[in-house]
């Protein structure tokens, strides 16, 4: 009888009856055997199986589709983003990848957005999503300033499964979300009116309408609803009456979305009503040495008025809320230093005078109108510390080593007046070799960065220095990006160490070199899924290089790889603040196949040449005799003869350079497995026998299969293991139960 094992070469065995009596016995035999031959052919004990039941259909889908229906929320929350999606056929999960925008703002304070998508920047935030929505939480603890209000969020979604043949899907077209943000801007009229407080604030996007609290005291938690306002107004008039003139009130501001969701409170806006006999508002308010200087002194104009005293309030570029710098009994002097400012920022300054009331049975304190208040009331004065540049970089490109930086804050004529002083050194604790010193004055580039090739050293650090040579604090440490890596390897197939992931692949190792001119901190490895793709980094920490050290490897134990999938990687380098801008050039590559899934990988070619041939497939008995030359698809041969052979037979499979299948159905890549040698069988009368051969691969996993221990039971293989050797590894012997 020809036995039939699933993917094996031979078919179920069949006898000769022993001449002379050759045509009685051979009639008995082909009538014994008769359901051998027919459209069913039994596959062992208890199988129900048929040749065409061996035989893979053809895969419907090779590649998921991207999710479809991707919905981004817009100014719908202030803490989080909802993303949903529509579900994609067979997918089993669903990766998620956030990139974050952040504006550009022109000289005017125009904010614009380079939302090129292939210029965006996207991360894994979510490897495995297993239903179709998520909630992205950006802020945990938000804040009326946080810059995170203006960024835009970019999301894409991955179909990914986990079965082997076919690929994850294309990332869906991004969409971006946005969070709900507070009114900036919150003021209060102070002291303008005797009868009302007026209060107003920018508008938030997204805002439908906006919702007006107040409190007595500088504290959110405290105030209580007054008013709602329609989204298209920006201001709200709170009556007060004459028992609250001059109480000072908290105005919070709330946006509410079309949804109804609420963002977080507004700055504080401090407001109160005039109280008749109160004194004049300060003026002439200035800063005589607090601009650019090392400190801030305060003046005003004193106020012709008995008792007198002076409250000294303060708001600055990060924070609008009037912030009281003054206890509440106030200043004799009109004068005021500030000792908390900080460099980096703008501070604007207003004075309120106040005098006991002249009425001894009203035991208070008449309040003025602040300095900046009223019709024709003065800017509010500003001053700045002396500070470092406000934004800077170092370049390292070609042997030279380029530091970038933005003028420190001040206005036009006062930065041309400045001079920076560049430092250099390899201890970070001591950075203080002058590298070169630039003026202000010096032209900038088209993004506005004034610039300086300097000697090369590990780390660098700008200061300012005014016209009056007070030099200020020295900004952030900087360090230099290292070159880029040498990729030297990608593994493929080759054994690396560690457990396979749970679809029988192992890791991948990517082997590189330091580069030859420099001394990077560390090591960052990205990969993707196609060539110039998505990459995503893949290491969290960092690999740390070592003194001496010139060639480095990490292993990708990727729980997503799959069979016959090329992945291809790049390796970052980083300096000590592990940063980095060059990156190697990028290798592809793949994980070895654990020797079960090696063997039903290599048997899927068995099955397409077995399903081409012609004798295997007839149903009559007789008409399985002969021989037969098939060709592959792409190359070779492989070649049938089933013969009688003494009281049993012998059937012979041999395959020469045959290969039916590309990798991952990219011709350019090259067959993905390419047999050369025999699986043959040979049985007995009563069905029983044994086969031999060993079939070598090559292609995209170069080993071999030997089927000298596979046993035949009743017409099939029943019993026995195929050894089964992927190049690099040792020989392993899988039970047949694989295949069958």
């Amino acid at each position: 009888m020809i036995p039939v094992n699933r993917g094996c070469s031979s078919m179920r065995v069949f006898t000769r009856c022993i001449y002379p009596a050759a045509a009685l016995c051979l009639a008995a035999l082909l009538a014994s055997c008769a359901d051998i031959f027919q459209a069913k052919v039994p596959m062992g004990s208890g199988s129900d199986g048929s040749l065409g039941s061996m035989l893979l259909p053809e895969t419907a889908v090779t590649q998921l589709s991207p999710p479809q229906e991707l919905f981004v929320s817009q100014y719908d929350s202030a803490q989080s983003i909802r993303i949903t999606w529509a579900p994609s056929a067979l997918a089993t999960s669903y990766l998620l990848e956030r990139a974050v925008c952040e504006p550009v703002y022109d000289k005017d304070g125009n904010a614009s957005y380079n939302d090129d998508q292939t210029q965006l920047q996207f991360e894994t935030i979510q490897e495995y999503v297993y239903g179709t929505s998520y909630t992205d939480k950006i802020l945990p603890n938000p804040q009326s300033d946080s810059p995170e209000y203006t960024y835009r969020y970019y999301y894409r979604v991955t179909a990914c499964t986990r079965q082997n043949g076919i690929d994850d899907s294309e990332p869906a077209a991004s969409s971006y979300g946005t969070l709900l943000a507070p009114p900036r801007g919150a003021a209060a009229s102070t002291g303008t009116s005797t009868a009302q407080i007026t209060v107003q604030w920018q508008p938030a996007t997204g805002a439908q309408t906006y919702r007006v609290y107040r409190s007595e005291t500088e504290n959110a938690s405290s105030a209580v609803y007054i008013a709602d306002v329609y989204g298209n107004r920006t201001e709200y008039t709170d009556k007060i009456p004459e028992a609250q003139q001059g109480v000072e009130f908290y105005y919070y501001i709330y946006a509410v979305s079309a949804s109804n969701s609420q963002s977080i409170a507004s700055n504080a806006a401090m407001g109160f009503a005039k109280v008749e006999g109160a004194p004049d508002a300060p003026e002439n308010v200035r800063v005589p040495d607090g601009r650019a200087g090392k400190k801030i002194t305060v003046e005003w104009d004193p106020v012709d008025a008995d008792d007198v005293s002076y409250i000294v309030y303060r708001a600055s570029s990060q924070d609008t809320t009037m912030t009281r710098l003054t206890s509440t009994d106030g200043i004799p002097e009109h004068t005021y230093i500030d000792t908390t400012a900080k460099t980096g920022l703008y501070y604007y300054y207003q004075i309120q005078a106040q005098a006991p009331d002249p009425d001894p049975k009203n035991d208070r304190m008449l309040k003025s109108a602040l300095s900046d208040s009223g019709a024709s009331s003065q800017n509010p004065a500003e001053g700045f510390l002396l500070s470092p540049p406000a934004e800077s970089g170092v370049v390292k490109q070609d042997g030279r080593v380029t530091v970038k930086w933005l003028p420190a804050i001040g206005n036009e004529m006062e930065q041309k007046s400045y001079t920076y002083r560049i430092y250099g050194g390899d201890d970070m604790n001591a950075v203080n070799m002058l590298c070169k010193e630039i003026p202000g004055s010096a032209g900038t580039d088209s993004q506005g960065y004034l610039s300086a090739s300097v000697d090369a050293y590990t780390y660098y650090k700008i200061t300012t220095v005014n016209s009056s040579s007070e030099e200020s604090p020295a900004g952030e440490i900087m360090s230099p990006s290292p070159a880029a890596a040498e990729l030297t390897d990608v593994s493929k197939a080759a054994p690396v160490g560690g457990a396979p992931n749970d679809l029988g692949v192992y890791g991948v190792q990517i082997t590189w070199k330091k580069p030859a001119d420099d001394e990077p901190y560390g090591y960052a490895v990205y990969r993707a899924s196609s060539p110039g793709g998505s990459y995503r980094r893949i290491n969290e920490d960092i690999v740390m290089a070592e003194n001496g050290k010139d060639t480095y490897e990490y292993i990708d134990y990727n729980d997503s790889a799959k069979v016959g999938k090329y992945y291809y990687y790049k390796v970052l380098t980083l300096n000590m603040l592990e940063q980095g801008i060059n990156y190697s050039e990028e290798m592809y590559g793949y994980g070895a196949l654990t020797h079960e899934q090696y063997l039903i990988e290599f048997n899927k070619t068995i099955v397409s040449s077995q399903k081409k041939m012609d004798y295997i497939n007839r149903p009559s008995s007789t008409d399985k005799l002969g021989s037969e030359t098939v060709s592959g698809a792409i190359s070779g041969s492989v070649y049938y003869n089933a013969a009688i052979d003494g009281l049993g037979a012998r059937i012979i499979i041999q395959y020469t350079n045959y290969a039916d299948s590309y990798i991952d159905g990219d011709s350019s890549k090259g067959p993905y497995f390419v047999l050369n040698g025999s699986s043959n069988t040979s049985a007995e009368m009563t069905q029983n026998g044994t086969m031999d051969g060993t079939i070598t691969c090559t292609g995209m996993y170069p080993g071999s299969v030997n089927y000298d221990r596979i046993q035949i039971k009743g017409g099939a293989a029943g019993g026995g293991t195929y050894g089964v050797t992927p190049q690099g590894f040792p020989t392993q012997q899988v039970d047949w139960t694989v295949l069958n």
